[in-house]
């Protein structure tokens, strides 16, 4: 089997810039074994040649040292004598001015009819010929020339905006003019609005056009070399799927579960690749000698060892020359420690009762945060979940995946293509749980709103209209909504600042919670409400030999965006009335991930407690220590005994018929336990 698919990798992106190619190979490989790196992730080409190129259109960088020979060509012989794989790094997303000049037909066009200059490098256009075509000269230059385990590229796709985020429009070249037209039938928008029909096509174009593009690359190299990775940031034709964990100027705050979320974006939705999630240690573009906090570096790594992914870590330059060095230690550590215990993390699957459905297509329809808020309730709430890409149900046979789950949840997706639609109706008749969150399922493929629901599942018979936010609107829970949703909470009301999908209901569908409509909010003498209306905030159908709940409204997002208990709650609630967790249960505080695997052959569950608490507001501090965290599994099989590896110890603990409780005495950052089951072996 590959080799990315069977070995445990520690992978460290040294970011060249051009003048650090004047290094001193044995000191940069001295480096990558201190941190128990067996990958190096390494620049070669595409902006800059860092090899002598004899190829006309790529760029010698103008830093190589001259009479020290190949210093790329003993940078990897080095690795290679250390154990360490090479993955040779590309960036054919621009072109140096002076080559750009000489191919405009290349090039990324504005609206207006100009190119793109970004400090001398010119942005190709993923259409054009230099992306398309030439990007396989160099790449099969390179492979002829050096004995690489891997290729990755950078900046994949069509790009719409500068390294300063400045808005650049959607490229108008007459590569992209001519083949979005070809296939669509439609002229290129110059502008992205949802409510143009062409925009959401392009949208679909220009995945399509990526996806092509690697599929050409894994085809070119594979024949070059079939032993040859390929990376990038797409799922088509690439081996290792990169992602990011990332911190950027934009975000209000730091999304703390970003490489959990970036993991199981991947696993299991593709098993035959591996993700590679880079914990980015500059704090952003803008600022690529500082560093994220070392607390954070060190949570983004430990959630991909506790989703068991390889490790990665990316620096801009080298180990050694950066700026700050101050996480170091946390990394390194980090990397230690999988290095000595990453058996335990192989050959393993995530247990999993919940099936998150991610809709990255809608997220232009503000799904994002509704989103983020559903998976932190549930990663809040100790709920075991996987996550499923929209797209990755075009791969796979959808009823197939979904009916491994009690539970499909899927958030705001307001346009799905019409056989996922049939497939999360078919997965509710065959007695599944469905719940949806806001205006799920309510346009066509085309973004026009139907008038209705596309789920057939979901009790909803028509769609009034949809009501905009307001102030001082709510939900109120009647007496028979608690005895329904088991609600012992001394709350009454969930307060509604977003848009509602009025309803009209199937007959047989049970609404849920009433609408307290907008009423007067000040002065505090006038705060109250008059009128209470029937439109329900839930709403249940059930469907076939299963049960379908709606949410026709935005909850995850109200939890994302404004952290209140409510929405928490009400989702909770809706989660252990209608598909309680079998798996586990803990007493474990809401900052407490937990994240657990099973060993394919049945020998052992890795269960990983990962302690949130040092998060306050912009900042990562050391998490607070927490005590005696009682859990119990059920494993399927009995459990002989359970090991906590960071304590170096085994726990006591009350076995159960199918598993086994323990309790965690101590947990400072992380903890993984080893359940081992009756019959299992130490590897």
């Amino acid at each position: 089997m590959s080799w990315w698919l069977t070995e445990p990798i520690r992978l460290v992106q040294t970011n060249l810039r051009e003048i650090d190619i004047d290094l001193d190979p044995a000191g940069f490989v001295a480096e990558l074994v201190d941190f128990s790196a067996n990958v190096v992730l390494f620049n070669v080409g595409g902006i800059v040649a860092n090899y002598p190129t004899e190829l006309e259109y790529h760029y010698p960088n103008p830093h190589l040292p001259i009479g020290r020979g190949d210093i790329l060509g003993e940078v990897i012989d080095r690795c290679h004598e250390a154990g360490i794989r090479f993955m040779a790094r590309f960036d054919f997303s621009k072109v140096h001015e002076s080559l750009a000049a000489r191919r405009p037909e290349w090039l990324y066009v504005s609206e207006a009819g100009t190119h793109n200059n970004y400090n001398g490098q010119v942005q190709a256009c993923v259409s054009g010929g230099y992306q398309q075509e030439y990007c396989l000269k160099i790449l099969s230059e390179t492979i002829a020339r050096y004995r690489l385990d891997a290729v990755f590229f950078n900046m994949t796709g069509y790009q719409r905006d500068d390294y300063d985020r400045n808005y650049l429009g959607i490229c108008q070249c007459d590569a992209c003019r001519t083949s979005f037209h070809a296939r669509t039938g439609m002229d290129l928008p110059p502008t992205a609005d949802t409510a143009n029909p062409a925009f959401l096509a392009l949208e679909r174009f220009s995945l399509e056009r990526t996806n092509e593009q690697y599929d050409q690359i894994n085809r070119h190299v594979k024949a070059l070399d079939p032993n040859i990775a390929i990376c990038t940031y797409t799922s088509r034709g690439v081996d290792i799927w990169r992602k990011e964990a990332a911190t950027t100027f934009e975000r209000n705050l730091e999304w703390e579960y970003e490489s959990a979320d970036n993991v199981k974006s991947v696993m299991p939705a593709y098993p035959d690749k591996t993700v590679a999630n880079a914990a980015v240690h500059f704090v952003s573009r803008r600022f690529r000698y500082s560093g994220v906090a070392p607390e954070l570096s060190r949570l983004r790594l430990v959630q991909n060892i506790a989703c068991a992914a390889p490790l990665d870590f990316f620096v801009i330059g080298t180990l050694g020359n950066q700026k700050d060095r101050v996480s170091y230690d946390g990394v390194r550590d980090l990397f230690h420690y999988h290095a000595q215990n990453a058996h335990w993390y192989q050959d393993v699957e995530p247990l999993a009762e919940v099936c998150l459905i991610k809709p990255e297509a809608n997220f232009i329809y503000g799904a994002k945060d509704e989103y983020y808020g559903i998976l932190r309730i549930l990663s809040e709430n100790h709920i075991l979940y996987d996550v499923w890409p929209e797209d990755a149900l075009e791969i796979a046979p959808t009823l197939e995946i979904l009916s491994r789950y009690k539970t499909v949840i899927v958030g705001e997706a307001r346009c799905l293509r019409p056989d996922i639609v049939a497939a999360l109706d078919a997965y509710v008749a065959a007695g599944g749980v469905l719940i949806t969150t806001g205006q799920t399922a309510t346009l066509d493929q085309n973004g026009r709103a139907t008038g209705g629901c596309g789920l057939v599942a979901s009790g909803i018979g028509a769609v009034r209209g949809i009501r905009p936010r307001a102030n001082s609107a709510y939900f109120s829970l009647r007496d028979q909504d608690k005895a329904r949703l088991d609600w012992q909470d001394a709350l009454d009301v969930v307060f509604l600042y977003g848009e509602y999908m009025d309803c009209e209901l199937k007959a047989g569908a049970e609404a849920i919670l009433s609408h307290l409509p907008p009423h007067m909010h000040g002065p505090p003498e006038k705060c109250y409400h008059e009128v209470e209306a029937d439109d329900p905030g839930l709403i249940v159908n059930r469907h076939g030999a299963g049960c379908c709940v709606t949410i026709p409204w935005a909850v995850g997002s109200h939890y994302q965006t404004h952290g209140n208990h409510a929405h928490a709650i009400l989702m909770n609630r809706v989660l252990a009335t209608f598909a309680p967790p079998i798996c586990l249960s803990t007493d474990a505080p809401a900052l407490v991930e937990v994240h657990v695997q099973a060993r394919k052959d049945g020998r052992w569950m890795v269960v990983t407690l990962v302690n949130q608490s040092g998060q306050n507001g912009h900042a990562f501090h050391a998490p607070v220590p927490m005590h005696d965290i009682m859990l119990k599994l059920k494993a399927g099989r009995p459990v002989a005994r359970v090991s906590a590896l960071k304590a170096g110890l085994d726990l006591p603990l009350n076995p159960t018929e199918s598993g086994a409780s323990v309790t965690v005495p101590r947990l400072d950052r992380f903890e993984t336990l080893i359940f081992h089951c009756v019959d299992g072996e130490r590897p």
